[in-house]
């Protein structure tokens, strides 16, 4: 006996959702912002664009916030990005060799930032040299560059990619702020941040609802 995995009564959602995707896949970045209680099905929601992503050769990877690590910055974007390479080490050896070749021009001396984030980057970079310790602003920058690189290399149109980013309400500040640095950055290229939360469980001082004002008045939400 198997359940079917069909979405029914989100017509409207699921529309908005595809269109986003469209415009993202077409070169112009996107974040959507996916809210609701538990259990009403968001998750099933972001998970329709897989299959579309695919159709068009993309990547879709995900992670998710948890409320534990609330106190380690980066947590979910390290776990989505560590599947992204993952998918990436699957495809044509032709293709992983030019976008290593991409990877490791783009980063220029910022390979070992990447790698301490997502260790998965060193079977694309081989070797990297260490970087030396900053100041925690400058270092927030430094990785920011560096996650920039990553996404001009494997964002694009001819292989959109789908970032999921699951349970927002326990995402830290300094997470929050480096996706909307991501979203500027990057803000030509074929990416899409989908972002569920349950939004009864979103404090009132939580940067969430403010991140996505900012980004629709720039046209990326």
């Amino acid at each position: 006996f198997q359940i079917p995995q069909v979405l029914y009564g989100r017509e409207v959602e699921r529309g908005l959702l595809e269109a986003a995707f469209r415009a993202a896949a077409g070169g112009t970045a996107q974040l959507t912002l996916v809210g609701g209680t538990a259990g009403i099905g968001k998750s099933r929601l972001v998970a329709e664009l897989k299959p579309w992503a695919a159709a068009r050769q993309g990547f879709f990877c995900a992670g998710k916030a948890r409320r534990y690590e609330r106190d380690r910055p980066y947590a979910v974007l390290a776990e989505a990005l560590g599947q992204l390479l993952a998918q990436v080490l699957t495809r044509p050896q032709a293709d992983v060799d030019v976008w290593a070749a991409a990877l490791v021009e783009a980063l220029g001396p910022n390979g070992q930032v990447l790698v301490s984030l997502v260790p998965a980057a060193r079977h694309l970079l081989g070797p990297v040299e260490p970087v030396p310790d900053v100041e925690p602003e400058a270092a927030r920058l430094r990785l920011a560059q560096a996650l920039s690189a990553l996404l001009e290399v494997l964002a694009r149109p001819a292989h959109p990619l789908v970032l999921a980013l699951d349970d927002l309400q326990w995402a830290d500040g300094a997470t929050l702020a480096l996706v909307e640095q991501l979203l500027q950055a990057v803000a030509g290229l074929a990416l899409h941040v989908v972002g569920a939360f349950r939004d009864d469980e979103l404090g009132p001082d939580h940067a969430l609802p403010a991140l996505r004002a900012r980004l629709a008045g720039r046209g990326h939400a």
